[in-house]
């Protein structure tokens, strides 16, 4: 016969029937809690003018968008804004 295994090199058994324990079943989970920076007083304190220098693109961007015309007969030919260059999509 051919060499014995050491047992060491046996390979590791493992149950696929876990025991079943009652107490386990209603166990919730503790979810971490969520803060609002809007409402959380340590986030500091809103500084509109930075805010406004940061996200002021937004608005325009709005704007751009709210001016585009786009007709009826040429919708898929026209899904973008004349500000966004179409060699920045490939």
């Amino acid at each position: 016969m051919g060499k014995k295994l050491k047992k060491s090199q046996k390979p590791y058994v493992v149950s696929s029937k876990q025991p079943f324990n009652p107490l386990k079943m209603h166990k919730q989970v503790k979810l971490p809690r969520r803060n609002d920076p809007r409402f959380d007083p340590l986030c500091g304190k809103l500084n509109e003018d930075l805010f406004n220098k940061s996200y002021g693109f937004i608005d325009e961007l709005k704007k751009k968008e709210l001016d585009y015309p786009v007709s009826k007969g040429d919708e898929d030919n026209n899904w973008l804004p004349p500000s966004v260059p179409i060699s920045h999509l490939y």
